[in-house]
């Protein structure tokens, strides 16, 4: 019952965040973290979900922040996975802040850890990242071998939506071609 009481706001910002009520998503998820202090894991999905928030509500600077604190925790308690998919999040926040290279090397930090735990998934959105961020540079001999090798990995594990993704970097790509 403890837990239960302790993740109530947790829960009660998630389901604000879907009904698009923010402003009373964000006053949860910092309730949550008064509740769940002394629990790392917990106060670092916490902080993700304000990142999430953040966004959402167009702060992207509070969003890195908030995720850069999640990061540290988790390196802290030595969660992999949960490292590399808060690179992945700090790298779309730190593209959106328009620091491509940040972006670019969270997106690659993630890449490694996600290969070395054979995160297939995360892989392939992770290399469809990058390609994005290749082309914006002009890369586009890297970016489409990045967009190759997440296709046939999205192939692979059945991932439709993955698939789109990259599909529509590669038209991009062989727009920019003039094919």
């Amino acid at each position: 019952a403890d837990r239960k009481f302790r993740d109530a706001p947790l829960a009660l910002g998630d389901l604000h965040q879907q009904l698009g009520e923010l402003e009373r998503a964000r006053d949860d998820y910092q309730q949550a973290m008064k509740a769940v202090e002394g629990d790392q894991g917990t106060y670092s999905l916490v902080l993700d979900r304000l990142a999430v928030n953040a966004l959402s509500r167009g702060d992207a600077g509070e969003a890195q922040r908030a995720q850069q604190g999640s990061l540290r925790i988790l390196r802290h308690i030595g969660d992999k996975h949960g490292q590399a998919v808060a690179l992945q999040t700090l790298g779309g926040i730190s593209a959106r802040l328009g620091d491509r290279t940040a972006a670019e090397l969270s997106f690659r930090e993630a890449l490694s850890l996600a290969r070395r735990l054979e995160d297939q998934r995360l892989t392939a959105d992770l290399l469809v990242g990058l390609a994005d961020l290749e082309i914006q540079r002009g890369a586009r001999r890297e970016a489409a071998r990045n967009v190759e090798e997440a296709l046939t990995i999205q192939k692979a594990v059945g991932d439709a939506r993955g698939q789109i993704a990259a599909l529509q970097l590669r038209a991009r790509l062989h727009r920019q071609a003039g094919k």
